[in-house]
């Protein structure tokens, strides 16, 4: 099955912008994809430009990975003479990036007062990629996504990439 037309174009646009970033990823802290919690970063808390602009850049990194992950899927299902279905495509390379986010998110220091803001933000995206793991036929758009939640949060926040997810 073919993934929506506006999921394949925030995906072209964001392998676009992917390089631009510098986001900032550590193995310490953060969750698992088991949903299991670790010690939270310690340090100053960033700014709200600071927290948009590492947040972008971990947004931008997810279209990267799904296309990389998608590309090894329809290479070694190729090699079967068999095309990915949209649940294989959405289990196997659209939701390990989003748990990846999730970890990266968790690792950045919140402005002081928006703890509250960010923290729903990271469960939405949590939840956002649970939801796509339990009914991988989801849309990827629109009311009824599992990404509903996470795009409208962000938006509000002042994410622009994120926010299109």
């Amino acid at each position: 099955m073919r993934v929506s037309a506006s999921f394949v174009a925030v995906l072209v646009f964001a392998a676009l912008i992917a390089g631009c970033g510098g986001g900032s990823s550590s193995d310490s802290g953060g969750s698992t994809a088991s949903g299991e919690k670790s010690e939270k970063p310690t340090g100053p808390p960033l700014s709200k430009k600071a927290m948009i602009k590492e947040g972008e850049a971990i947004c931008g990194k997810i279209p990267a990975n799904y296309n990389k992950k998608r590309a090894a899927l329809e290479k070694e299902l190729k090699k079967k003479g068999q095309k990915p279905t949209k649940s294989e495509e959405n289990l196997k390379a659209a939701v390990p990036p989003l748990f990846v986010a999730v970890e990266e998110f968790e690792q950045l220091v919140p402005p002081k007062g928006d703890e509250a803001e960010i923290e729903a933000i990271i469960k939405a995206l949590e939840s956002a990629a649970k939801g796509l793991e339990e009914k991988p036929e989801s849309e990827l758009s629109g009311p009824k996504s599992p990404f509903n939640e996470f795009q409208t949060l962000t938006k509000k926040y002042g994410f622009e990439f994120c926010s299109q997810l």
